[in-house]
């Protein structure tokens, strides 16, 4: 039995000989651990930061966040977490039936909580309204889009203890009242997707997805096309066509598992196949493509990073990143401060904003403040 022991000390003792030389000299690349996380910086120390215990502190969450194979450690943590207990380590992430995941935020939303009330709503809509007109004089539309909410969309999924009716009273309801209200033109996603999903052969939101699935990026950006080419601005014509993905890698490197990134998990989630669109996309070189801004939260990423804004717009469109930054494709291409730049719009076609329901109290992103 001591001999047993002793070979056991020395089997612990060699892993952390192992951790302590990764972290001292990180010879083996580990992936970064995906989501919001941002490492612990290092400190100095001082008489005074040593005397008041902040050192220590912060010394040691530095070596938390730092120690050798830390990346390692968390998804090995998280997956006997979640292999054993179903319990996730992501911060507001909810796990449903069928292990369909949300994200807290957006069951908030359904159900009324952070309630911003009419008024409010009204004061943005009655600037939105203004900007509109004065965009209108030089022939530049306004168009709104309410992302869908994957909880309003598939509420069945939804865990019992969670399960309750929209609320009368959402920011998502005064929204509409008011967009109507002002005769801002927009399109109602959630309720479009609700209308299709009986009859739709794809899912419209991924089950490990918080965003529309890649097959709803396909038919909104199809219908964005139509409504575009029906207010006198060109775009090329989309068709596209769905096969069917079984990679692990191709499903985990998709923003249809966006929220499963986030678990930080060894193995995959499981799955059988996710439809994947591919696009054609027909232009007339006789007409000039238009160059819009993007003002939107992530729903919109999915259209850049499938390359359908490179493909429909001019090289001027943009997309104003929560009215903070602005990004062409992958590139973050500058931080601004919207109220600023504002007179930008009026050198491109279109300003349409894309707002999802758990953003719907900062309509605008600073806009129209």
């Amino acid at each position: 039995m001591q001999k047993k022991l002793q070979i056991l000390g020395f089997f612990v003792l060699l892993l952390w000989s192992f951790v302590l030389i990764q972290s001292l000299f990180p010879i083996i690349k580990s992936n970064p651990v995906k989501g919001a996380f941002s490492p612990a910086k290092d400190t100095t120390l001082t008489w005074q930061n040593w005397w008041d215990g902040c050192y220590q502190k912060k010394k040691n969450a530095y070596w938390n966040d730092h120690v050798g194979f830390h990346s390692d450690f968390v998804r090995i943590n998280n997956q006997i977490d979640f292999s054993l207990f179903g319990k996730v380590h992501a911060k507001s992430v909810i796990v449903g039936k069928n292990w369909f995941l949300y994200e807290k935020g957006y069951i908030d939303a359904l159900a009324g909580r952070g309630f911003m009330g009419s008024v409010e709503m009204n004061r943005k809509m009655a600037n939105l309204s203004k900007l509109r007109d004065s965009l209108a004089k030089q022939n530049i539309p306004v168009l709104v889009i309410l992302a869908p909410n994957k909880a309003r969309l598939y509420p069945e999924y939804l865990p019992d203890s969670l399960k309750i009716p929209a609320a009368d009273s959402s920011n998502y309801n005064i929204c509409l009242n008011s967009l109507k209200k002002y005769n801002i033109p927009n399109i109602d996603v959630s309720a479009w997707f609700l209308k299709l999903k009986p009859t739709s052969p794809y899912p419209l939101a991924a089950q490990y997805g918080i965003h529309w699935s890649k097959y709803g990026v396909a038919l909104m950006a199809d219908s964005l096309t139509v409504i575009l080419n029906k207010m006198g601005l060109y775009t090329p014509k989309i068709h596209y066509k769905v096969k069917y993905e079984k990679k692990p890698n191709i499903l985990t490197a998709s923003s249809d598992y966006d929220i499963g990134l986030g678990l930080n998990l060894i193995a995959p989630l499981p799955f059988d196949s996710i439809p994947y669109p591919e696009f054609e996309y027909i232009d007339d070189k006789t007409q000039t493509k238009i160059s819009p801004i993007f003002l939107s939260d992530s729903f919109f990423w999915m259209f850049m990073y499938q390359d359908i804004a490179n493909a429909l717009f001019e090289d001027k469109w943009e997309f104003w990143n929560y009215g903070h930054e602005v990004w062409k494709g992958k590139d973050l291409i500058r931080s601004i401060d919207i109220q600023k730049v504002k007179p930008e719009l009026y050198h491109h076609s279109a300003l349409i904003i894309i707002v999802s329901e758990v953003n719907i109290a900062g309509f605008g992103y600073g806009l129209l403040d």
